[in-house]
């Protein structure tokens, strides 16, 4: 193979409900995210290679000098870089085929419903420019083909149920701190099945080898094990279809950066992209990922990047955490970029351009890269 990586796509389809949980709650309501993160992919994925590849149970690790699958293409246990990026899951437009992705921090809609004039700009004005009514936020999600916009990408449903005390045979309860009983009464919010959701998967070359057991290893992953809350009440089963695996390379990123020969450019994050504590997206950090980007498709030395510069942005803060598959705990919380998070990029030569779509399809910015953060788009 001559292509630096390779793109696994496939849809999943919602064989059953599932919940994927982000801790918020309304009273007893447990909220859904309407997409699947891409570390609870790398999760599914990475146990059931531990466990069908090297026989390791939740919690294990490989012996000095050990190896297997899982070691080579999720997780180097010995602080090296793992060889799959697993990217968010995020719905299908079933009414015309694109992805419902999050929408721009930049998109603002009129309030008046028989205007519903867009405004796409990073210095929103005061009131709508076509009937002088104001203007609110975006719906949250917009699908990358028909520019549809909605709050809610996916049907949802809720059940509720409450947990069970195994020793009493009876419903469990709990005890705060002045000694009363509390029951565990709640409803949680599940996503239908038929749901389809676009899967990507990042490999690098060194993989080639294994990209048909990574393949059989998702399928049977989210199909047998399944994704997200409840998987021993029958949810969260997923079939995966019509999986390809495209290389890319040289050309792919020629062809990106030749769609627009503009010297202003907006780079948009479509994942959550882990930062510093609390600090914006600086412009040294762009460039340094794009010439490593650039480096590893063109397979050449980083190149001397000109600076372009930000002259706009809009952005918003919010906390990342998740579980550690590799220490089996909790990590603890990370101030992220929200999906969305805009900037406005102007000086932007032709070189440039390649270094940027590189990132765009290669690579990403910021923490935990191989569970799909810091993935971004550049329009």
């Amino acid at each position: 193979m001559t292509a630096p990586f390779l793109l696994m796509q496939a849809v999943g389809k919602a064989e059953t409900p599932f919940h994927i949980g982000d801790g918020r709650s309304i009273g007893v309501i447990k909220y859904t995210r309407p997409y699947i993160p891409g570390s609870a992919i790398r999760g599914s994925v990475g146990l059931f290679l531990k466990r069908i590849s090297c026989g390791l149970k939740e919690g294990e690790h490989h012996g000095e000098g050990e190896e297997c699958v899982y070691h080579r293409l999720i997780e180097d246990e010995e602080g090296g870089r793992a060889n799959a990026v697993f990217r968010y899951a995020y719905p299908i437009h079933i009414g015309c085929g694109g992805v419902f992705y999050p929408s721009a921090k930049t998109l603002s809609v009129c309030r008046n419903p028989q205007c519903n004039f867009i405004v796409n700009t990073f210095l929103t004005p005061l009131s709508c420019p076509q009937c002088g009514r104001t203007l609110r936020p975006a719906p949250r999600y917009q699908c990358s083909k028909c520019q549809k916009m909605v709050n809610v990408p996916v049907q949802t449903f809720r059940v509720t149920m409450t947990s069970i005390d195994r020793t009493r045979n009876t419903a469990a309860y709990v005890i705060d701190s002045e000694g009363e009983k509390h029951g565990t009464l709640h409803s949680l919010e599940l996503i239908d099945s038929g749901s389809q959701f676009k899967f990507e998967i990042l490999l690098d070359s060194k993989a080639e080898e294994q990209v048909e057991i990574l393949r059989k290893a998702l399928e049977s992953a989210v199909s047998e094990d399944g994704i997200g809350a409840g998987k021993s009440r029958g949810l969260g089963k997923l079939r995966i279809e019509n999986t390809t695996v495209t290389e890319i390379g040289p050309e792919t990123v020629h062809r990106k950066a030749e769609m627009s020969r503009s010297e202003e450019a907006v780079l948009r994050t479509l994942t959550p992209l882990v930062t510093e504590e609390e600090q914006t997206l600086r412009m040294e950090t762009i460039l340094e990922a794009a010439r490593r980007s650039y480096s590893q498709v063109f397979r050449m030395g980083k190149p001397s990047l000109k600076e372009p510069r930000i002259d706009g942005e809009r952005f918003r803060f919010m906390a990342y955490g998740g579980w550690s598959l590799k220490e089996n705990r909790r990590r603890r919380l990370r101030s992220a970029l929200e999906p969305g998070s805009s900037y406005h990029l102007t000086g932007v030569n032709h070189e440039l351009r390649l270094a940027l779509s590189a990132l765009e399809q290669c690579h990403a910015l910021g923490g935990f890269k191989t569970h799909g953060c810091g993935q971004i788009r550049i329009e």
